[in-house]
């Protein structure tokens, strides 16, 4: 699980942060759109490990992954 106590130790930089997410939950790279979005806010989080936290929550939330994990019959 992408938010277990060890992968959210895990200090990966950004970029590769989304990769991660996006491709555990969307199966694809992350868009250049979602990129800004989530670098922005990475950028501006004073503390990184609640942001990290709270990106992941958003991933597992949103309607992106709600539709693929409906559509493969979850």
């Amino acid at each position: 699980m992408k938010d277990s106590k060890e992968f959210l130790a895990e200090d990966h930089d950004i970029e590769d942060l989304l990769k991660i997410l996006y491709k555990a939950f969307m199966d694809r790279e992350p868009d250049p759109a979602g990129m800004k979005y989530w670098t922005d806010g990475w950028e501006a989080a004073a503390d990184k490990d609640a942001f990290k936290s709270w990106m992941i929550r958003h991933f597992i939330g949103s309607s992106e992954f709600t539709k693929i994990v409906a559509d493969i019959g979850l």
